[in-house]
């Protein structure tokens, strides 16, 4: 009863497929065209649901056999509010989107061709379904490069000509315009497929749907009710005039922000939904300013944060002088220099959402119909151009390293700890070598990473910042683990978790470092503790799964792995190492 069904603004995720109602007759119609059509488009209006379709609606219903594959969703840019005005090595559009296939945890060389990239992806396959959502930004990012763009479109084309697979494009009716160029660069014409809001009906199964199986409920007609009033509006003209206005669709954003409020407003004993237990909001422009108004209020309570200082933040932070998302790099403890335990309180509350991508973790606003309100909510004054200070560079550093330049992010990161270190700053000199740590780390130089992360370790222990400083020794250890120095691994993993208890994946590499060392029944030990604290984390089941091979307890060992693909989220790495190992217990 206390775990709200309803998402709120931010779009459903994979996992939320259960809690995905009144979009059956799309889902089936995308899913089945995807598998059929070489090139399919799915267009609609902003805040429509696209991208909630695609994760809980399309993805579930795919069929699940050996010969049809399916990458993770695509994106083709990361837009820093900040850009860089400097020419990138590499396409940055090809880089974002062989960052989001690759999975969270890899760094895709930014030079690979998004042939020789998916060439492997596609051997034994009948059929490859690549997605890629928000194509928009393709058209809409800043700034535009259009040869990059033509670049990345015939990339697309020549995959498709010497691959069997199937590419679903997902993008916004204003940019529509520009599908002539893609189709242009593509050997197949698309099908185009455009999503509309929620008819009543399906409105209604969208706000009673998530609450079967649990002992609450909607009385008669009171869902009903609740989707009529998002379907009116109330307009008055300068002249006192008022009209009221019935649609015949409901926008899904507006109706999961109003669900997500009403549940979070009842009593925890209640179990029957009334009429009396919501009031009308308004139209959607309303209800999106009460809510990040509350959420951010919320958010800055709990972390004693000034309210007005975490609106600006916000706003210069997560919006683009062009008005569009923002994106910024999670450091250690801080981003974009304001703690991280706020911007996670903000994704608790769904104004801002975490992407993990080229192994590093990224925020930014949870919907694009938050840009106007952040911005409407304060007035932001955007900096002229001048000398540049070492937060600029550290800005600079992670917008290098978010488009695959990293010898750019590397110069910058130590230009930025440089500055704070003539400027008496040690905490955010420890955060700039930490990011240097990682931009390293990404580019593949680990004696680099190792030497940056020790500096940083330093930093944080001299100004007794003891967490931040058994984070360091957390990535030191997983680095020694990369380049098999398990020794090395598992006294600094050994350190990290004894003063970072509560963190499952810690555990997790300790445990993989002591089994790499022999030490079996302990690494078994580490990894139950692991599992206790997060049940879960599937790359836990691998470890312990491989573990439990190697002590002979077949039927555990087939357990743990057998879970550890049923929960999904591994990297390719994790799942090759789960599969082999399964099928070699299983055959013998």
């Amino acid at each position: 009863m206390t775990d709200n069904p309803y998402v709120g603004p931010r779009p459903f995720r994979r996992a939320e497929e259960a809690r995905f109602f009144g979009r059956q007759t799309e889902s089936d119609q995308v899913a089945g065209e995807w598998l059929a059509e070489r090139v399919t488009v799915l267009q609609g209006p902003s805040a429509v649901g696209k991208s909630s379709l695609l994760n809980a609606g399309v993805l579930p219903r795919l069929p699940r056999e050996p010969q049809i594959k399916v990458l993770p969703v695509g994106r083709v840019a990361r837009q820093s509010a900040q850009p860089l005005a400097m020419a990138t090595p590499y396409n940055a559009y090809r880089y974002a989107l062989l960052s989001t296939w690759s999975g969270p945890d890899q760094v895709p060389d930014p030079g690979t061709e998004l042939l020789d990239f998916l060439r492997p992806h596609a051997e034994g396959a009948s059929n490859l379904l690549i997605a890629i959502d928000q194509f928009e930004e393709l058209f809409t990012s800043v700034p535009g490069k259009n040869e990059d763009r033509l670049e990345l479109l015939r990339g697309l084309g020549a995959v498709l000509r010497e691959l069997p697979v199937n590419l679903l494009i997902v993008i916004r009716d204003e940019c529509l315009g520009q599908l002539s160029v893609v189709e242009a660069e593509l050997p197949y014409a698309p099908v185009q497929l455009r999503l509309e809001g929620l008819t009543r009906p399906d409105a209604v199964e969208a706000v009673t749907g998530p609450l079967r199986g649990t002992p609450r409920g909607f009385a008669p007609g009171a869902a009903e009710g609740l989707v009529d009033a998002l379907r009116t509006v109330t307009y008055t003209d300068r002249l006192g005039r008022t009209e009221t206005i019935v649609s015949d669709r409901v926008e899904p954003l507006s109706l999961q922000i109003q669900c997500h409020r009403l549940w979070a407003a009842l009593d925890d004993d209640l179990q029957v939904i009334t009429a009396a237990h919501w009031a009308p909001g308004g139209d959607a422009a309303h209800v999106m300013a009460d809510f990040y108004l509350e959420a951010v209020r919320a958010a800055a309570d709990e972390t004693g944060q000034r309210e007005q200082a975490v609106r600006s933040w916000l706003a210069e932070t997560f919006i683009t002088e062009h008005g569009t998302r923002g994106t910024a790099y999670r450091g250690i403890t801080m981003t974009a220099d304001m703690p991280n335990a706020l911007a996670d309180a903000l994704v608790v509350r769904h104004v801002l959402t975490t992407e993990a991508r080229a192994n590093a973790v990224w925020y930014q606003l949870s919907q694009d119909r938050l840009i106007a309100v952040a911005r409407q909510a304060v007035t932001v004054r955007r900096a002229e151009p001048g000398p540049g200070l070492p937060a600029d560079y550290r800005a600079a550093a992670e917008t290098a390293l978010g488009v695959g330049d990293f010898g750019s992010a590397r110069r910058f990161a130590e230009v930025a700890a440089d500055g704070y270190q003539q400027a008496g700053d040690d905490l955010r000199r420890a955060h700039a070598m930490a990011l240097h740590g990682n931009i390293a780390k990404a580019e593949g130089d680990l004696p680099a990473a190792v030497r940056s992360f020790d500096a940083a370790c330093s930093e944080f222990e001299i100004i007794d910042d003891q967490r931040s400083a058994a984070r360091m020794r957390g990535e030191l250890g997983r680095i020694y683990l990369a380049m098999s120095d398990f020794a090395a691994a598992e006294e600094l993993l050994r350190l990290a978790t004894s003063q970072l208890p509560e963190d499952a994946e810690l555990r997790v590499e300790l445990g993989r470092a002591l089994w790499r060392l022999g030490r079996l029944v302990r690494a078994e030990a580490v990894l139950n503790q692991a599992l206790d604290l997060s049940p879960a984390l599937a790359s836990g089941y691998v470890e312990r799964g491989l573990v439990r091979r190697a002590l002979r307890e077949v039927g555990g060992a087939v357990a743990d792995l057998r879970q550890a693909l049923a929960l999904g989220g591994l990297t390719p790495g994790d799942e090759a190492r789960a599969r082999s190992a399964l099928r070699e217990l299983e055959q013998g």
